[in-house]
């Protein structure tokens, strides 16, 4: 469906920071992030496979020529769309294709390269080896001060670091960082260590009927994380 396509690129391209900036476009001249667009199901087109190769061109085609002068299709990384068979047996070289062309992508953001303190990696391990999905920012602000991460620029650089990882998927963090401690707001007070366990509370919320009583089921739990900060396993 086009209107999905569109839907999703110009949400990416309106909802990104670095796509309201000046310095938007790498050297290629694509925005960041970079989109590929990977179309499933091909197989499902049509049953004769010279007829389905056909209905597929003229799609693709339809696709491309409907992003033709949208500002957000520079977030697209060329223009090919990957089409892939999700029933029969998807073959290694359409997987290699794709994955090459992630890899290429990567390589040529401007990030790759930069020198990453060692500070900021034995706290991501740290973060890393914490069972819990969210902690409290004043938990993370502990971990910071036990790696020596505070002791140049304080608060400031852990900011810095959180807004680092939150850009890599590494975790989610959309407040600040507060000056002092019970300072800022309720955004400010959580930072999710595992975005996908966020991601399968939204399935939940979306996709089950009877949403109510399924809340009411983790009355305890959100009662025990509320008074302990402990996320039980069953929440």
């Amino acid at each position: 469906n086009l209107d999905f396509i569109h839907f999703w690129l110009s949400t990416i391209h309106n909802f990104t920071s670095r796509s309201k900036s000046g310095s938007e476009q790498n050297f290629k001249g694509y925005c960041s992030p970079p989109v590929l667009l990977v179309g499933t199901h091909c197989n499902s087109i049509h049953a004769d496979p010279d007829e389905r190769q056909r209905l597929l061109d003229e799609k693709l085609h339809r696709i491309r020529s409907s992003l033709v002068g949208k500002k957000y299709c520079r977030h697209l990384s060329g223009d090919k769309i990957f089409a892939v068979d999700c029933v029969e047996d998807i073959t290694e070289t359409a997987i290699e294709d794709i994955r090459n062309n992630i890899v290429s992508i990567i390589e040529n953001e401007d990030y790759i390269g930069e020198e990453i303190p060692i500070k900021w990696l034995e706290l991501e391990q740290k973060l890393k080896s914490t069972a819990c999905p969210l902690l409290e920012i004043r938990h993370i602000i502990s971990e910071a001060e036990s790696c020596g991460l505070l002791e140049r620029e304080g608060r400031e650089e852990l900011q810095v670091v959180l807004r680092f990882m939150h850009d890599l998927g590494k975790l989610l963090f959309f407040g600040r960082v507060p000056k002092v401690n019970n300072d800022g707001d309720h955004l400010s007070r959580w930072v999710i260590l595992q975005p996908t366990w966020l991601i399968r509370i939204f399935k939940r919320i979306i996709g089950y009927q009877n949403i109510q009583n399924e809340l009411l089921s983790f009355t305890t739990e959100f009662e025990v994380l509320n008074r302990t900060h402990y996320c039980r396993s069953p929440l």
